[in-house]
């Protein structure tokens, strides 16, 4: 059923993916005070002329917060995203969004401070790695001490902001205990950070920081790259990508140690 739908009025207020919806908007969407409501749709499917084909649009809300944390920026917690506007920080948890119908961007127009185009592409990312993330061997899992979780939740809660990313090529199997996690770890930066001296120091301390924990506390894992675990993005080529899977903090482990971070 073809129902009448004018999509040009949508296109004409300005909405596309990552529009922040004005605050009178947000008011109605969300009724926590000063929080940000973000269109999550694909531009196709925010100007589809078929209101049946797309009925709906999705919304992340966004919740001030005092603090960014270093574990939760830049996609690194696969259910939290911190990031900060107008010198401003807020927190997006995946599981809270909204579907609102499509008309809705028809009657209301975003608001004049928007997200940057890095970081909209960032959080779509981030959102949709939720469907698509790795997980690692339980053997692995088991061997990666809870000492050795702390050290890099604690790198990266307080330096977090150099780190895109971290990734490791791993054995898929189960082994047994008598035979080592042979792994590649990288601590990987942006072109960018990697090219600041005085940056490239602080990842290289968060590198050799982790690997000490793994060789003196995660037994019967082996880091094959130990002299060189710190790179920039621009050194990942898509043919490693096959092979590297996105360490997405703290989502392969059980926590008996009571580190786990709140946002999780």
């Amino acid at each position: 059923m073809n129902i009448p739908f004018d999509s040009e009025v949508i296109r004409k207020n300005g909405w596309r993916q990552g529009s922040v919806c004005s605050d009178l908007a947000r008011s109605v969407i969300c009724k926590i005070p000063d929080a940000l409501a973000i269109l999550l749709s694909h531009n196709c499917d925010i100007v589809q002329k078929r209101l049946d084909k797309e009925p709906n649009v999705e919304i992340l809300i966004a919740v001030p917060i005092d603090q960014s944390d270093g574990n939760c920026i830049k996609g690194k917690n696969s259910r939290c995203y911190h990031f900060s506007l107008n010198d401003l920080f807020y927190e997006i948890k995946a599981t809270e969004r909204i579907s609102v119908p499509r008309h809705f961007l028809v009657k209301n127009e975003p608001h004049s401070s928007q997200l940057s185009m890095e970081e909209v592409n960032a959080i779509v990312h981030w959102f949709a790695q939720r469907y698509e993330r790795p997980a690692f061997p339980d053997n692995f899992n088991k061997r990666l001490s809870d000492a050795t979780k702390k050290v890099i939740k604690n790198a990266l809660e307080e330096s977090g902001n150099l780190v895109s990313g971290i990734y490791i090529s791993c054995p898929q199997n189960e082994l047994p205990d008598n035979k080592p996690y042979q792994i590649l770890f990288y601590v990987v930066m942006s072109v960018e950070d990697y090219g600041d001296i005085e940056k490239l120091g602080k990842c290289e301390d968060i590198s050799e920081a982790i690997l000490e924990s793994m060789n003196t506390k995660s037994h019967g894992i082996v880091v094959e790259n130990s002299d060189n675990m710190c790179i920039s993005e621009k050194e990942i080529s898509l043919h490693d990508l096959r092979f590297l899977k996105r360490f997405t903090l703290f989502d392969h482990f059980s926590f008996d140690s009571g580190i786990e971070p709140s946002v999780s």
